[in-house]
């Protein structure tokens, strides 16, 4: 018996939405990895995790 596999190829243009999203997208993530990198050096320093107050005015 012989399978066939359909691949379908399409392209997403940027639109003014899009370009929005993405960059909400980047900040997003950059919040999240400054607010871990802050947490695990508070954890090494301190040994203790840092409270989610503390951590809301850092950022």
């Amino acid at each position: 018996m012989i399978e066939l596999r359909k691949t379908y190829k399409f392209r997403l243009y940027e639109n003014d939405a899009n370009v929005y999203l993405h960059q909400q997208i980047d900040i997003a993530g950059l919040i999240w990895n400054h607010a871990l990198a802050l947490s695990r050096r508070y954890y090494r320093l301190y040994g203790k995790s840092i409270n989610f107050n503390h951590l809301q005015k850092h950022i």
